[in-house]
């Protein structure tokens, strides 16, 4: 499968082949990175961005959904 990410520090757009595992319905992905010491740059990417959410996580005493989303 194929991911596009914004870069963190460039906001470059950026495309990864990813590898992909599905299981009952639902997507995984890895951040493998070929059994490197350390996460592949897409994966930071993805962290960095939404880096105000975690904002919002603090602000609320509740907790907040994650909807995971299935191809019709």
């Amino acid at each position: 499968m194929l991911s596009t990410t914004t870069g963190a520090r460039t906001a470059r757009t950026r495309v990864n082949p990813l590898v992909g595992l599905v299981d009952d319905g639902r997507v995984y992905v890895l951040a493998s990175k070929a059994g490197a010491p350390t996460n592949p740059d897409w994966y930071h990417n993805l962290l960095a961005a939404q880096p105000g959410f975690a904002d919002y996580e603090k602000a609320t005493g509740r907790v907040i959904p994650v909807v995971e989303l299935r191809r019709a």
